[in-house]
Formats: C-alpha cells, sequence, structure tokens
C-alpha cells in the first residue's frame, strides 16, 4: 500500500475483511485503531490506546518503525514481500498476518499500519 487516501474518503471503510487499521507514534505506541481491533484481536479500542504495538505484534518488539524520517526499510521490504508476522489475540492465541506500513505526511508525525489476517490470502 502506498500513498495516503484521498480528502474526505474513509480509509477504514476500504479495508478488506479481517483487517485493521493502526495509526502509531514514531516509537510505535498505538494512537488510533479501527473497529476491527476488537474483532480481529480480542481487545477494545480503548484498551490498545497508548500501548505498545509489540501487544498485538511480538516480533515488533524492539523493532525502529521510523528510520531517518521514513518507515524502516527493512520494515517496508519485508511487508512488500509478503512475509507472515505472528500475530498474538488477547486470549495468547497467535494467527499469521500481513502488514503493510506507510509514513504518514502532511504534518503528522507516525506510522500508518494495517494488519490483514493472512488466512484469508487468496
Amino acid at each position: 500500500m502506498s500513498g495516503t487516501a484521498p480528502k474526505g474518503s474513509n480509509a477504514a471503510s476500504s479495508l478488506p475483511d479481517r483487517a485493521t487499521m493502526l495509526t502509531l507514534d514514531d516509537a510505535g505506541t498505538i494512537q488510533e485503531c479501527g473497529g476491527s481491533c476488537e474483532e480481529m484481536f480480542g481487545y477494545a479500542q480503548s484498551e490498545l490506546k497508548g500501548r505498545h504495538v509489540s501487544v498485538l505484534l511480538p516480533q515488533l518488539e524492539g523493532m525502529a518503525l521510523v528510520q531517518n524520517n521514513q518507515a524502516n526499510p527493512r520494515l517496508s521490504h519485508l511487508c512488500r514481500c509478503g512475509a507472515a508476522f505472528r500475530a498474538r489475540r488477547r486470549d495468547n492465541e497467535s494467527f499469521a498476518t500481513e502488514l503493510f506500513i506507510n509514513r504518514l505526511e502532511g504534518g503528522r508525525a507516525g506510522v500508518l499500519m494495517i494488519v490483514r489476517d493472512a488466512k484469508d490470502q487468496d
């Protein structure tokens, strides 16, 4: 995924089934999350705000999401290659996901991340 959603559009409404959107600060702290987070991970939106993304995606613990003011090139490459990332639900069940990551632009610091349940791959 690249680019940004057109002004006035609701990017979350165009997500595929079994996907959710997260807005993270540069340190990986969840700032906003889509309503589908509860369905996918078992957490209410209010429970995730302010927590590190590694609560949901343990592989991202300790990984810099932003380097030189852009999305981490290694992480971006893995996302483009379709590498599976293990995610963890509230009940500790683990499942495979695909990630899409973009650096936020327009004066907002942070990262937009879309997490898609990999079992929905065609």
